[in-house]
C-alpha cells in the first residue's frame, strides 16, 4: 500500500473536530498531488463528508517521510484547488510533537508552521 489513512476526533477547549491522518509516500509529483487532492475535494463537495462526520468537515493531515517530500507536495498543491488540509513530516513531528508548531497550511497561507489548533482556525476561516 502506498499510503495509510486514519480517521480520528480530537478536542481542543471542548471543540471536537474530525481529522483524516494520511501517511503519504507517493503523492509528491504534480500529477499525483492533483489526483489525491481532487479525490478529497470531490468527497467534501459531495455532502457525504458532513454527513459522515456529524455535520463537520474533517481536516486532512498529510504526513511525509522527509521534509523534501513534504516540500514537493506543497509546491504542487499550491497550483490546485483543494480540500482543507495541512502537512508535516516525520522529522518535524519527532522533534516537536503532533500538537506543536509542526503543520503547514496550504497556499495562499504563508509557509509558517502552526500548532494543530492554529491550523484548524486557518481552515475554518476559509
Amino acid at each position: 500500500m502506498a499510503y495509510s489513512v486514519a480517521v480520528f476526533w480530537l478536542s481542543y477547549q471542548v471543540d471536537w473536530r474530525p481529522y483524516f491522518l494520511e501517511f503519504e509516500r507517493r503523492a509528491t509529483t504534480p500529477r499525483r498531488v492533483r489526483a489525491r487532492l481532487e479525490n478529497y475535494r470531490r468527497y467534501f463537495q459531495s455532502g457525504y463528508a458532513r454527513r459522515d462526520h456529524g455535520g463537520d468537515l474533517p481536516l486532512v493531515l498529510f504526513v511525509f517521510e522527509t521534509p523534501n517530500d513534504e516540500d514537493a507536495f506543497m509546491d504542487a498543491a499550491s497550483y490546485v484547488d483543494h480540500a482543507p488540509f495541512g502537512s508535516s513530516n516525520l522529522e518535524t513531528i519527532a522533534q516537536h510533537g503532533i500538537l506543536a508548531d509542526t503543520w503547514l497550511p496550504p497556499a495562499p497561507e504563508p509557509w509558517e508552521r502552526l500548532p494543530l489548533r492554529g491550523l484548524v482556525k486557518v481552515q475554518l476561516c476559509r
